[in-house]
């Protein structure tokens, strides 16, 4: 259960992140005053990416969306999530529903010179974690 309805957004991993990060921190000049959003392979709903995780771990994952009133309980009681990452994690889940990370663009490959991970690879690579 998450709260991110229907919304289509581009999820980026933190690895892509990171190699953003190393590749302005090596060459700040360039940089410099500019913002970047950065954004993964492809817009992607929740229902999808459940259906890429049931394709790798060979088992039904579904996607119930939730409120976000619903999910904070489930959030802090279940998940254990402190103040501030259960602040962050919901302010993400509205800001996904209003369209703040809708959208595509090629600022990961421009920067480091490699396109994002997909979320298939990205699953695949997390198999374990996700228990498969």
């Amino acid at each position: 259960m998450y709260p991110f309805g229907n919304a289509a957004y581009a999820p980026i991993t933190g690895e892509d992140q990171g190699r953003v990060i190393a590749s302005i921190l090596a060459n700040p000049g360039l940089h410099a005053g500019k913002t970047y959003p950065l954004f993964g392979l492809e817009e992607l709903t929740q229902y999808q990416i459940a259906d890429m995780v049931s394709e790798v771990l060979g088992r039904k994952i579904r996607y119930i969306p939730v409120s976000i009133p619903e999910f904070e309980p489930i959030l802090r009681s279940d998940m254990k999530a402190n103040d501030y990452f259960a602040q962050h994690i919901l302010a993400v889940a509205q800001d996904c529903l209003d369209g703040y990370f809708s959208g595509t663009n090629d600022n990961v490959e421009r920067i480091t010179g490699r396109k994002p991970m997909s979320m298939m690879e990205f699953i695949v690579k997390n198999k374990g974690v996700l228990g498969g």
